[in-house]
């Protein structure tokens, strides 16, 4: 995780002579709101304060991140070492609020590129659910800076720390971000409602001071309407409507098309990558096919199955899966450099062989340009692809 910079207190002090676990209760004393960042070779710690309570905290090493009380624990280890240094930044509670948030928050898409998510799009998105709390680290090309989108009640908020420059807030932070992701490129990582942080008292506090603890203020669950079941490709068979029933095959078909896809890029980008770009597929072209929004709910992909309970016919659905498709292998094949033809090629072949096999129901559809269109090298923003209706 990288923290946007706040209002410097002190900046740079050293762990030779000053103990963190003082530094902490005598900030909970004062009731703080801000962050403190231990750094060592190799090595960050922050802790966020909302007047005075600390709300969230993270440890993070070459090899392993802890967060929460393990975190705070760590941290106060760690810094009885020399040769660390210490910064505190006043921060305003929201943007402390959203930090933790980060922190302990649940990760819903992790790594999206500016190449082919537009933060503009992503965060009007997210605004629409105004029953949820979103977090969307922005981390900006060439260390230019990073900050954080969050948005409550539908209302977006932001912090950006520039490398060169004074940390914004406000307004001025979101368009700081949405410049420089759309001039230099940037990732994306969303987060959604931050889930309960254990509370548990940390060692050593100053005498008199109370105990150091992690604490989130409670929130009121959003009432929950019933929940749909999503109908996955080895039971799409059983759907109730017409339209559902005329979608089942295909359904299972590009499973087999998608898991097809995910075998041949797994060896080199693992599944992780492939669903990363996936969904910025999904993302892409999300305007034009809505039922493929990752926030709609309406599509998911996950083990060799699709989960889909939208109600589109099956020309729109395979179309646009196939764009999103493309988006997902462009960007796999962009981020691996001079294998990207290699990684075109295996797609390809695994494409024509699956065709080969399953070449009556591919036709029964309409699907080979299709799956031609897929790995093909264009420009992802070129023309829908185009399916025959069957009869």
């Amino acid at each position: 995780m990288r923290v946007p910079k706040g209002k410097p207190v002190h900046e740079n002090l050293g762990t030779s002579y000053l103990k963190v676990g003082a530094l902490l209760a005598d900030l909970q004393v004062r009731q703080f709101t801000g962050s403190v960042h231990i750094a060592f070779r190799n090595y960050d710690a922050h802790v966020f304060i909302d007047e005075g309570s600390i709300i969230g905290a993270i440890e993070q090493t070459e090899t392993a991140v802890r967060t929460g009380s393990d975190a705070i624990d760590g941290l106060l280890v760690r810094s009885e070492n020399r040769d660390g240094s210490v910064s505190i930044y006043e921060h305003s509670a929201p943007t402390i609020e959203a930090l933790a948030g980060i922190v302990d928050g649940q990760p819903v898409y992790e790594g999206l590129s500016s190449d082919f998510t537009d933060l503009d799009k992503l965060i009007r998105k997210l605004a629409l659910d105004r029953q949820s709390i979103w977090y969307v680290e922005v981390v900006a090309a060439e260390d230019l800076g990073v900050g954080v989108v969050y948005i409550h009640g539908g209302q977006p908020d932001g912090v950006y720390s520039p490398f060169d420059g004074a940390t914004l807030s406000g307004q001025a932070a979101l368009k700081a971000m949405l410049e420089v992701s759309d001039a230099f490129g940037a990732v994306f990582n969303v987060y959604s409602i931050p889930v309960d942080v254990p509370v548990a008292p940390v060692a050593e506090p100053v005498a008199e001071a109370p105990k150091l603890s992690i604490v989130r203020p409670s929130e009121e669950e959003p009432p929950r309407g019933p929940e749909a079941q999503p109908v996955t490709a080895a039971v799409a068979g059983d759907m109730a409507t017409d339209s559902r029933e005329s979608i089942s095959p295909l359904v299972l078909l590009m499973s087999e098309v998608v898991a097809v896809i995910e075998e041949a890029v797994g060896s080199r980008d693992g599944t992780n990558g492939f669903a990363i770009e996936l969904r910025a597929g999904q993302l892409e072209v999300a305007d034009r096919y809505p039922f493929l929004d990752p926030f709609a709910a309406e599509f998911e992909y996950h083990a060799g199955e699709i989960a889909f309970v939208g109600n589109v016919d099956p020309e729109e659905f395979a179309a646009g899966l196939a764009e999103a498709l493309h988006v997902a292998v462009a960007g796999l094949s962009r981020r691996d450099g001079v294998e990207g033809d290699r990684l075109r090629q295996r797609v390809s072949d695994a494409l024509t062989q699956l065709y080969a096999d399953r070449r009556e129901a591919f036709d029964a559809y309409g699907l080979f340009g299709m799956l031609a269109f897929i790995s093909d090298a264009g420009e992802t923003d070129s023309e829908p692809v185009e399916t025959v209706e069957h009869g």
